[in-house]
């Protein structure tokens, strides 16, 4: 069966400042720091130091658990014939020291409709890697999955899957012109779909279905008490929330001001109203922030900055935050604007408030431009990271360049200079031959 990966185009970078020497101005170098930065649907390999700033970009959604860094990716599947389409997504975990990978998501309804449709049509062939489907197919039957975030060993998801025949048989199991939208927490060790009580425990699990209960009640009451105001659109609001049901195991994990905490969707149940889904006042589940994986995965999570349009992630020496910005031009839309800060006193901008910690700041580097949000921050020399992992990952930024059509990199040097230094930036595109990245350094 044809399988390919669908991850988003890869960024790689070179870009190097041009500058001239002049002996008597030196410009300050920023401090030593070596991490990764989850921003958007990418990942940020920022350096530091004597050198100056080095970012490098990649596609690439890691998840680090045990210790260990793993790629986890979505992957096509195409068990079509001529006359019928059955398209899925798969979603794989890499392990990025041994290469091994493991399906922790399976679409199992596609397959089976698939295997339906050949029973039924035995003179039918599964269409080969090279071949087209009908542009006008009797039956579609199609999923596709999205990751949503990643929290240690555990994986958010939103399924999304649609069927149609002109058939009097249906042979999919989803129903003839059918819709769903599923939302859930996946453990990427062993590629089971978790529940609440399985992810935070008895009591924080419990705890958390009891809220999230509680927030689905309340929107249901916000929306009858709309339609007492005589509305037309609050009125089919109303008639439509009677298919929304609360299911315990559609949720999403987010961190909850680096407390776990879960966003829980109400499906829509009835054929005129599937594929809905209504998304819940997101509730924190303190109960478990004492779990050992999150105590792990709260060392990647920010602090709130000194105004709530900021993230912030600190260490001894220095800080790393990330100021969101809308001023950018048209094509830019939303960013983060990322600097390294240099910190005095690291004790004092520990112990003192965000707003204070501007008194106790010093210097500070502008490392670049990156999509939003900012999710996690990934320390790669505190502690430093081995050669092993340190390899597998300058293998992974590699590969991932050729996941798209182009790759960038860009690399700023802090060498004095009689005049602004001038940015150069090359774009490589992929030929029938190929190409490799340079390795990180």
């Amino acid at each position: 069966m044809l399988m390919r990966a669908v991850l988003a185009g890869g960024v790689a970078v070179v870009a190097v400042a041009a500058c001239e020497r002049r002996p008597e101005f030196h410009a300050p170098a920023p401090p030593r720091a070596d991490f990764l930065l989850a921003a958007g649907d990418s990942t940020f390999w920022v350096t530091t130091g004597p050198k100056g700033v080095r970012v490098r970009g990649s596609p690439l959604v890691l998840a680090r658990y045990d210790g260990k860094f793993y790629e986890v990716y979505v992957a096509d599947e195409d068990h079509s014939f001529y006359d019928a389409v059955f398209t899925s997504q798969r979603i794989y975990r890499r392990d990025l020291l041994t290469g091994d990978s493991m399906a922790v998501f399976l679409d199992s309804g596609v397959v089976a409709a698939s295997q339906r449709y050949a029973v039924a049509h035995p003179d039918e062939q599964p269409l080969q890697s090279d071949e087209d489907a009908s542009d006008d197919p009797s039956t579609s039957v199609t999923g596709e999955v999205d990751i949503v975030d990643v929290h240690g060993p555990y994986l958010s998801y939103e399924y999304r899957g649609t069927s149609s025949t002109k058939a009097t048989d249906t042979i999919d199991s989803l129903g003839a012109g059918r819709q769903i939208l599923r939302r859930g927490v996946i453990d990427l060790r062993s590629g089971v779909r978790i529940t609440p009580r399985a992810l935070f425990g008895q009591v924080g699990g419990d705890s958390a279905v009891a809220r999230g209960h509680r927030a689905f009640a309340a929107t249901l009451g916000a929306i009858r008490a709309a339609r007492a105001s005589g509305n037309e659109r609050a009125r089919l609001a109303a008639e439509a929330a009677r298919s929304f049901v609360f299911d315990p195991n559609s949720f999403a994990l987010i961190d909850a001001d680096r407390d776990p905490g879960a966003q829980f969707f109400a499906p829509a149940r009835g054929v005129r109203a599937g594929g809905l889904t209504l998304p819940l006042t997101p509730v924190p589940v303190p109960e478990a922030a004492d779990l050992d994986w999150w105590t792990a995965e709260r060392v990647s999570l920010p602090i709130g900055g000194p105004d709530s349009a900021s993230d912030v992630w600190t260490r001894p020496g220095l800080e790393i935050v990330a100021r969101y910005d809308t001023t950018g031009g048209p094509q830019e839309g939303q960013g983060v604007v990322v600097a390294i800060r240099q910190v005095r006193d690291a004790r004092a901008a520990a112990s003192k408030p965000a707003v204070a910690r501007r008194e106790v700041a010093g210097r500070e580097w502008r490392v670049g431009r990156f999509p939003s949000p900012t999710r996690r921050l990934y320390w790669l020399d505190r502690p430093l990271l081995d050669s092993a992992a340190r390899r597998a990952l300058v293998r992974a930024f590699n590969e991932s360049a050729l996941y798209g059509d182009d790759a960038r990199s860009v690399r700023h040097e802090l060498a004095p200079a009689t005049r602004p230094a001038r940015a150069v930036w090359v774009a490589y595109r992929r030929h029938p031959g190929g190409w490799r990245a340079g390795t990180h350094p």
